[in-house]
């Protein structure tokens, strides 16, 4: 059996392609990229004359079984347009396919732009979550972030320059005070790394910006996030008062607290009718 080598690759700058991934672009039989102009730039740099052929979400069902005939004559490729492979590209259906198919997969280290984002964010937590690109909406981008810190991680995504205002106002709004890290055209000639609480990010990038952008947040411990200043049987009687129901109103205090869902439940038996 053959080997299909998952090649990362550059994320701006082109010195960061490891020699050993120079030597596997030069010498498979065959290298599957989502761009071919892309990655034709890449091995021009390399000196590699190697074949190449377009694998992406478009025409992957196609491609597999001709990358499949491929590896039954020898080792191949496949690289992303930037950055590590299979993550938020189509390389795992390339990866599945050989596998199934009795291949072997050797993974080639490299850049990362969430990880390169996260080593110089200067976050305390062993832990991060990665969301891939951001939703549209507001609330949806709201919710993702919020269900990311029930594991008290840092949280990694990626976001269209268009969008970052829009964005860090919505983030901002919910957490102004958390500490975040806008990262911008990294290993580019004009990369930028912003750090400071999401209110001044979103003053900072309240205007248009160009390039590929990383936005990393700091994690936040559960029941710690954004709660309102006072105790949080207040703010189970402001709920209350509200008209939020019972199981609702328990699991919002239990969550921004820290509180056992079954002690809030009992205070909130407790409380008079507002």
């Amino acid at each position: 059996m053959s080997t299909c080598f998952i090649v990362a690759t550059p994320i701006g700058n082109l010195a960061d392609l490891s020699p050993r991934a120079a030597d596997v672009l030069r010498s498979a039989s065959v290298v599957y990229c989502e761009d071919t102009r892309v990655t034709r730039r890449l091995l021009q740099h390399v000196g590699a004359h190697t074949r190449l052929r377009s694998f992406n979400d478009h025409n992957a069902s196609a491609r597999i079984p001709e990358a499949l005939a491929d590896l039954s004559r020898g080792d191949i490729a496949y690289a992303s347009d930037a950055g590590t492979p299979g993550l938020n590209d189509p390389g795992q259906r390339l990866v599945a396919a050989a596998r199934a198919a009795g291949h072997a997969v050797v993974p080639l280290p490299g850049p990362h732009a969430a990880a390169a984002a996260l080593s110089v964010a200067g976050f305390f937590s062993d832990r991060y979550v990665h969301l891939g690109f951001l939703p549209r909406g507001a609330s949806q981008i709201l919710r993702a972030v919020e269900q990311a810190d029930a594991l008290a991680a840092a949280v990694l995504a990626y976001e269209a320059p268009s969008r970052l205002a829009r964005t860090l106002a919505a983030l901002a709004a919910r957490w102004p005070d958390r500490a975040a890290l806008v990262a911008r055209e990294l290993t580019k000639l004009h990369e930028e790394t912003a750090a400071g609480p999401l209110a001044d990010l979103a003053r900072r990038f309240a205007g248009s910006v160009r390039g590929e952008v990383v936005l990393a947040l700091a994690p936040v411990a559960r029941g710690r996030e954004a709660a309102p200043a006072g105790d949080w049987h207040d703010e189970l009687q402001r709920l209350r008062a509200a008209g939020v129901s019972p199981t609702r109103a328990v699991a919002e205090v239990a969550r921004r607290f820290g509180v056992r869902r079954a002690e809030a439940y009992a205070a909130w038996r407790a409380l008079r009718p507002p």
